[in-house]
């Protein structure tokens, strides 16, 4: 999928455990991030959502701050990279450099427990490049610490002895609420009339080529 003037990317790769969403930005710099398959819906719309509304003009919080104020425990080192832990210890989000690149990178890992092998029992994992906006990443962040209740079915539900299930009752209802919601706010924020630039307007042979790959 391609946002309609042409400066983000979402791809969904379903035979791709590890990277199954992908979600890019075109800009100076440029950006992109990745979602395991397994990763909660709430996540990755957190992102895509935050991504429709207008950049907000005041500074927002960083990742840091956000998951800070909530109780993280924060472990910079002299290197310049960072580890922040749930309370609950079963996240871990850091900021580190990249062998290959150079470049700072988020990474985010969730499981049972964590230990000094790393993630054991991953649940899901996520990468950020260090360039990735920072209201989007505020969006992660938020996501990631809202105590909000979310709906799963009944087979739907992973085994953790962090996880609290609730009364089981019949959801169809309130999901389709809840997309409608989300579909209205973003048309809400879409633009009518973006102006197109180097683009040319498609004409009838244009049209009957097949669209070449990406």
């Amino acid at each position: 999928m391609t946002s309609p003037d042409h400066s983000h990317w979402l791809t969904i790769a379903p035979s791709s455990r590890r990277t199954c969403w992908n979600i890019s930005g075109r800009g100076k710099p440029s950006w992109s991030m990745w979602f395991s398959g397994s990763a909660p819906v709430e996540i990755v719309a957190a992102v895509t959502d935050a991504l429709v509304r207008p950049v907000p003009q005041e500074n927002a919080p960083t990742i840091v701050g956000l998951l800070t104020d909530a109780h993280w425990q924060h472990t910079p080192d002299k290197s310049g990279d960072e580890q922040l832990l749930s309370p609950d210890g079963t996240i871990v989000v850091n900021l580190r450099l990249s062998d290959v690149s150079a470049l700072h990178y988020w990474s985010i890992d969730v499981a049972g427990h964590h230990d000094q092998y790393g993630p054991q029992q991953r649940l899901w994992s996520a990468s950020l490049d260090g360039d990735t906006p920072t209201h989007l990443l505020t969006a992660l962040a938020g996501a990631l610490i809202d105590p909000a209740p979310v709906l799963r079915t009944r087979f739907d539900v992973p085994s953790n002895q962090h996880l609290d299930v609730g009364a089981e009752f019949e959801i169809h209802d309130q999901v389709v609420a809840a997309h409608t919601r989300r579909l209205a706010e973003a048309r809400r924020h879409h633009p009518k009339n973006l102006p197109v630039t180097g683009i040319p307007a498609p004409n009838a042979s244009a049209a009957a080529r097949p669209a070449s790959r990406r």
